[in-house]
C-alpha cells in the first residue's frame, strides 16, 4: 500500500478507492508545510499583492514545529484552523477532480509539493477566509 503522499495521489488518480488512504496523507503533508510560516501571500501578477501575517501564541518558544493560531490581515484576526480545514478541503478537491497543477505539485519533489501548498494557502486565505474583508477593502 502507499506510504507516501506522492504514491497516494498516483494510486488515487487510477483507483478512487485510495481515497482513505490519501486523507490523512494529506492532511500530514499540509501540516508539515505550514509549521514555523510566518507568513503566507496571494499574488496575481500586475494586480494585487496580499500578505497574510502567520502569529503563534505569544508562550511558544520554537515556531519552526508549531502550527499558527490566527492568521492576520488589516488587523483582523482568524484562527488558523479555519484555514487549514479549508485547504485542506481545496486540496482534496483539486486531486479529486484531477486538477492539472495540482496533480504535477504532488508528483513532483518535496519543494514542488511545500510550494503549491504554501500557494493554495494564499488563495484561500484571499478568496474564503478574509473573502468578506477583500471585498470590503476593494469598495472603500
Amino acid at each position: 500500500m502507499c506510504d507516501n503522499i506522492k504514491d497516494a495521489v498516483n494510486y488515487f488518480d487510477r483507483d478512487r478507492s485510495y481515497m482513505e488512504r490519501l486523507k490523512p496523507l494529506l492532511f500530514e503533508e499540509i501540516i508539515d508545510t505550514t509549521k514555523g510560516m510566518r507568513h503566507s501571500e496571494f499574488k496575481i501578477p500586475y494586480r494585487i499583492a496580499t500578505t497574510f501575517k502567520l502569529v503563534y501564541k505569544d508562550n511558544e518558544t520554537d515556531i519552526s514545529n508549531a502550527l499558527p493560531d490566527y492568521v492576520e490581515s488589516n488587523d483582523i484576526r482568524k484562527d488558523f484552523s479555519e484555514a487549514l480545514l479549508k485547504l485542506f478541503k481545496e486540496l482534496l478537491s483539486k486531486i479529486k477532480n484531477r486538477h492539472n497543477g495540482t496533480l504535477m505539485a504532488f508528483n513532483g519533489d518535496e519543494t514542488d509539493r511545500k510550494k503549491w501548498i504554501r500557494r493554495t494557502l494564499g488563495f484561500v486565505l484571499n478568496n474564503e477566509i478574509f473573502a468578506d474583508e477583500m471585498k470590503n477593502s476593494e469598495n472603500a
